[in-house]
């Protein structure tokens, strides 16, 4: 009996690793296209929260799951685009930017829900994407839970295949890679600089908003405040904990997403200290590796925040 209940146990804290993990993973990749081209993108919180209320009014609205997936990725990607526009072609401070990005969906996404569904709707709760079952994976004791997500689940982890091999095995991520290293340079030999980082950044506003939608459609189908609860911020640490690499960001966000999930057996198992203790518990890891891989340095794109200027010195 006691062996059964440990195996559900860790078959539970696996696959909620995971379904954390899922939109941090998510945005991580984003985030790893943007600052590979050397746009600091900062308001990633920001766009998810609008994408995760734009998506959850849609669908429920339109009825459709579908709409709303579509509208959350329109939304990631206009806020791109502006984010692009802002940054690349009026060269405003990134920082700012992406802060003043982060109130307006931290203001604006609740506002949304709150005049458009909860004033004439009231509460509304929406059937998630369905989960799939992958054959014989599913079958697996305790590692079968891999196998019974959501689409959204297994669409961030071949993401994350898709993204290192555009990224490092093909002449466009080789290029995203000179524009993030040496934009003069990039542009002196023929490579579009401010084409390059628009395109980056536009794909960091798709996987935001794929990211977004993942909270109110793939996982919870409703809408909370502040719904994200920081996964954003979580991702911007992630990619500089995996050395702007999308493998070991990825395994970043896994740890992360195991530690948010593991508080709560400890709560459970050790008795005598402040709950508070185990809710800091993955922040403090993350801060400590965080640290830790701060001291290996030649990864960050030497250009990352800082606006190309034609014929200007950096």
């Amino acid at each position: 009996m006691e062996g059964a209940m440990i195996e559900t146990m860790i078959e539970a804290l696996i696959e909620s690793t995971l379904v954390t993990a899922t939109p941090i993973i998510l945005a991580v990749l984003g985030l790893t296209f943007a600052e590979r081209s050397g746009v600091l993108n900062v308001g990633m919180e920001g766009i998810m929260l609008m994408s995760a209320s734009t998506g959850f009014t849609v669908a429920a609205i339109t009825g459709s799951l579908a709409m709303g997936l579509v509208a959350a990725l329109i939304m990631g990607i206009a806020l791109g685009g502006i984010i692009a526009f802002l940054s690349i072609s009026l060269c405003v401070d990134q920082v700012i930017l992406g802060i003043g990005i982060w109130f307006l969906g931290l203001s604006l996404s609740n506002y949304i829900w709150w005049s458009i569904i909860f004033n004439t709707r009231g509460v509304v709760y929406l059937t998630p994407f369905p989960r799939l079952s992958i054959p014989f994976v599913s079958d697996i004791p305790i590692i079968g839970v891999i196998g019974e997500q959501n689409w959204m689940v297994y669409a961030a982890l071949i993401l994350v295949f898709v993204t290192y091999f555009v990224l490092n095995k093909t002449v466009f991520g080789l290029r995203v890679s000179a524009v993030g290293q040496n934009p003069m340079g990039a542009d002196l030999i023929g490579v579009r600089v401010f084409l390059l980082r628009y395109v980056c950044v536009i794909i960091c506003g798709f996987f935001a908003g794929l990211a977004g939608s993942f909270f109110t459609l793939g996982q919870t189908g409703s809408w909370t405040n502040n719904i994200t609860a920081g996964d954003g911020w979580i991702a911007i640490a992630m990619v500089r904990l995996g050395r702007w690499n999308p493998f070991w960001g990825t395994v970043g966000a896994l740890i992360f997403g195991f530690f948010i999930k593991i508080q709560f057996i400890l709560q459970l198992s050790i008795s005598g200290l402040p709950y508070e203790v185990f809710l800091a518990l993955p922040y403090t890891i993350g801060i400590i590796i965080l640290v830790i891989s701060s001291k290996f340095k030649g990864a960050e794109p030497k250009s990352l925040g800082i606006p190309y200027r034609r014929g200007a010195e950096h």
